[in-house]
C-alpha cells in the first residue's frame, strides 16, 4: 500500500519559524514507472520533484511552476512541472552511460537552472535563471539566485 502525497506545514510560534515538509511517494513512484531511470537519476528526479512541490506551495495564486535544469554533461535535461492544484510531473534526459554516483554538478556540466512561474490570470510568465560552474553550485548559488532581482517578465 502506498502512502499518499502530502504537504505538511508547521509553525514554531515562539521561535518565529515556519516551514513545509513534502511527502511524494505516489508521484515519485508514478514518474519512475513511466521510464526506467538509472539510480543516480532516480535520486535527482525525486529531489527536483520535492523542490518544485515546496516552491509551488509558497505561491499565493493559481498557476504553475516549472523547474528546468539543462546542461552539456551526461544529464542534458531535468524538468519538473508543478501546478497549484498539486499536480506534478517530471522527466529527465541523458546521453550515454551515467556514473553510479554523482551530484548535479558532475552530471550536468556547464548548465543552468531556470524557474518559470506562470500565473493563470496573467498574460506573461515570470522567469529567473542561474548559470553555474562546478565551483559555484549549491548551496551558496541557490541563496544568491533567490536573493537576486534577476526575475524577468515576458517569458512564456
Amino acid at each position: 500500500m502506498s502512502t499518499p502525497d502530502h504537504l505538511y506545514r508547521f509553525v514554531f510560534e515562539h521561535a518565529n519559524v515556519r516551514g513545509e515538509i513534502v511527502q511524494l511517494d505516489d508521484t515519485y513512484r508514478s514518474v519512475l514507472a513511466r521510464r526506467e531511470y538509472p539510480p543516480v537519476l532516480q535520486r535527482l528526479v525525486g529531489e527536483a520533484l520535492a523542490a518544485a512541490a515546496l516552491l509551488t506551495a509558497t505561491l499565493k495564486f493559481r498557476g504553475s511552476l516549472s523547474l528546468q535544469i539543462q546542461g552539456q554533461g551526461p544529464l542534458t535535461l531535468l524538468l519538473v512541472q508543478a501546478g497549484s492544484d498539486a499536480g506534478l510531473r517530471a522527466l529527465a534526459r541523458w546521453d550515454g552511460e551515467l556514473p553510479t554516483e554523482g551530484d548535479l554538478t558532475a552530471l550536468c556540466k556547464g548548465g543552468y537552472l531556470a524557474i518559470t512561474i506562470d500565473p493563470e490570470d496573467v498574460a506573461t510568465a515570470i522567469r529567473g535563471s542561474l548559470h553555474w560552474s562546478r565551483a559555484a553550485w549549491p548551496p551558496r548559488s541557490i541563496r544568491t539566485f533567490a536573493s537576486r532581482s534577476s526575475w524577468q517578465r515576458g517569458f512564456g
